[in-house]
């Protein structure tokens, strides 16, 4: 997928859910986090990684 294709239903329900400012309790699983990783490859967000 390019830079300037058109995102898919999942990318904008992310983007949904972090204009809303990533509420906790939204998802169920954390395949979210693959899609906002998807996102930032887009340049349309930032992900910042859990230092461990």
């Amino acid at each position: 997928m390019g830079l300037h294709d058109p995102l898919n239903h999942r990318q904008v329900e992310v983007l949904r859910w972090i204009q809303e400012g990533c509420p906790e309790s939204r998802w169920s699983d954390s395949t979210y986090k693959t899609t906002a990783v998807a996102l930032q490859t887009r340049r349309l967000v930032e992900v910042a990684s859990p230092r461990f």
